[in-house]
């Protein structure tokens, strides 16, 4: 089992009232016999993760873009 816990700061118009964000994520080994797997089916989720104001503007206009 692993464990992780992934912090950063976050700030509100990006200089005012700075507050800690924490996220956990958790990988678990577990043995499953598989005969065939299609690993073309399978849907991947990409993430980002960058710490600090410009990460934090990337993401607002990227947000932004999607909504258009």
């Amino acid at each position: 089992m692993q464990a992780k816990e992934i912090s950063y700061t976050e700030y509100f118009l990006f200089l005012f009232f700075p507050r800690k964000r924490t996220k956990y994520q958790y990988v678990l080994n577990i043995k499953v016999r598989v005969s065939l797997l299609n690993v073309d089916g399978i849907q991947h989720e990409k993430q980002f993760q960058d710490n600090g104001i410009l990460g934090f503007i990337k993401y607002k206009v990227q947000k932004f873009r999607q909504v258009k």
